[in-house]
């Protein structure tokens, strides 16, 4: 395949904290992903010991940054990430102490890229994991929040393409927020 201009479209984002998803908005200039692996160095006297270059690098999965810049947001979704972790309360603070992963804490992260899904990505395990932020002024209100995914413990997906038949829930999910009528109890996925 030749190289290309590739222009997914506005990126809608959309958060799962259980079996339902909910629109979260739009970003603006897009979503910045930082892929980040974990690898480290094996010595030996091969190559000189601790001194030289490794005999072999080891690698040990993966990790993905996602950062999330809103001017065009669903508030109510916005404060429920505030709360840190899925079905938490904005402003209380979780148990110290909970486990993310084994303690089902996490969410699914969905960047849906409106013109072609399949460029966009679906994190199985994600959470707001750095400070989040949103201006309160006579300005047009703009909010962020940097997620960090990780690897599922029981598959060890990092995340997913969205198939085609995302598209559908994509475009109704994107009507209903243009027409002011998204669906509060959310909607479901393909």
């Amino acid at each position: 395949m030749a190289p290309v201009l590739t222009v997914p479209g506005p990126c809608l984002i959309a958060v799962q904290p259980g079996a339902v998803l909910f629109p979260l908005g739009y970003t603006i200039d897009g979503v910045n992903i930082d892929d980040e692996p974990f690898f480290t160095d094996i010595q030996g006297d091969e190559n000189g010991g601790t001194d030289g270059p490794p005999i072999e690098v080891q690698h040990f999965g993966s990790i993905s940054r996602i950062r999330l810049e809103l001017n065009k947001f669903d508030q109510t979704v916005f404060q429920s990430l505030e709360a840190r972790v899925n079905n938490g309360t904005s402003g209380l603070i979780p148990v110290v102490g909970s486990l993310m992963f084994q303690g089902d804490l996490s969410w699914q992260l969905h960047l849906l890229p409106l013109h072609d899904v399949t460029k966009g990505r679906n994190y199985p395990v994600a959470f707001p994991r750095t400070a989040i932020s949103k201006n309160v002024s006579a300005k047009v209100q703009r909010a962020s929040c940097d997620f960090e995914a990780h690897m599922d413990p029981y598959d060890r997906t990092l995340y997913v393409y969205p198939a085609v038949a995302w598209q559908a829930v994509t475009n109704q999910m994107a009507s209903d927020i243009l027409n002011g009528t998204v669906d509060p109890a959310g909607y479901a996925t393909p």
